[in-house]
């Protein structure tokens, strides 16, 4: 049986060569770290540093996990504005809701 996987997002960007895979997207929801890395940024926008600390991550791994939410829509990339001049990137979770649908007709779809 020939499994159809669609994804489009809030963008409307359906091309899987664009965004991740439905199957990447599933992947990088059931990781722990990047569930984490989602809770924090719900509220307000924070740091590498700051995520670091709240989640109890690596630098490294932080960096990889939010490249990873960068990459598949679910964070935004900002640039947080210092009094001393460093400023530094911050990230925030994009609000909306994820639906994950999967029948016979269409295969694997996911819509955010």
């Amino acid at each position: 049986m020939h499994q159809n996987t669609q994804f489009r997002n809030a963008e409307g960007v359906s091309d899987p060569s664009e965004r991740e895979s439905p199957v990447s997207v599933l992947g990088t929801l059931a990781d722990s770290e990047s569930r984490a890395i989602l809770e924090a940024t719900a509220t307000e926008p924070k740091s590498i540093a700051e995520l670091v600390d709240e989640c109890r991550l690596s630098t490294a791994t932080a960096y990889r996990k939010v490249d990873a939410l960068v990459d598949i829509g679910l964070l935004d990339e900002r640039v947080r504005i210092r009094s001393d001049g460093r400023n530094a990137a911050e990230y925030a979770m994009k609000p909306g809701e994820i639906t994950i649908t999967l029948d016979d007709s269409e295969g694997l779809r996911i819509e955010y």
